[in-house]
């Protein structure tokens, strides 16, 4: 396996980014994390230092790439087209699925590839571009499952956010009234005191 390619992971830094292309090439483990131990580099506050393993475990017939299984060995968790794997969870990886490293965060992300036919540029883009090429394989139909997910995720997440900052402003009208109340009874007090008896 020394120096021979078994595919690439194209990582895609955020919307609308040009995705960069990292060939998997010669170990049959590769290391994807935070710090610079890892053979493919995503400094993000919350990518794990190593995040997940790649293993190529061998061909499968009629396909470009090796069978790829990846490992999770992460902190929060490592995302199959929105699937969590769970730390020490195993799984096989075809090409065209999508790597999250977040539940919350849609970006980065990475997708398997081979490198005779890579993903176009467009593949990063929201599936409501109508222009976009079709996907090679099942890598469509899960593309359209995980950004359903990731908007039902995201607005369950915009409710959430909204809830709390209503109530954060109803426990802080609530407070600002107690202390109007208190300063009140303090002055009272003060002024009680400041009679002649």
């Amino acid at each position: 396996m020394a120096g021979q390619s078994w595919g690439a992971l194209e990582i895609v830094d955020e919307a609308d980014a040009t995705p960069r292309v990292v060939e998997l090439r010669g170990a049959s483990a590769i290391v994807v994390g935070r710090t610079h131990q890892a053979n493919v580099v995503i400094p993000v506050p919350f990518v794990s230092s190593a995040h997940c393993t790649l293993h190529c475990v061998g061909a499968e017939s009629g396909t470009e790439l090796p069978r790829v299984r990846l490992v999770d060995t992460s902190s929060n968790g490592t995302f199959i087209n929105g699937k969590l794997i769970g730390k020490n969870g195993e799984v096989d990886v075809a090409e065209g699925d999508t790597l999250t490293f977040s539940r919350a965060q849609r970006y980065p992300l990475a997708r398997l590839s081979s490198l005779a036919a890579p993903l176009p540029p467009s593949a990063a883009e929201s599936d409501s571009d109508s222009s976009r090429p079709a996907k090679r394989g099942r890598a469509g139909a899960q593309d359209s499952a995980f950004l359903a997910n990731e908007a039902a995720a995201s607005e369950e997440s915009a409710r959430l956010r909204s809830e709390l900052t209503a109530a954060r402003e109803a426990e802080s009208r609530e407070a600002a009234k107690e202390a109007a109340a208190l300063l009140r009874a303090q002055r009272a007090e003060q002024d009680l005191a400041a009679l002649p008896l």
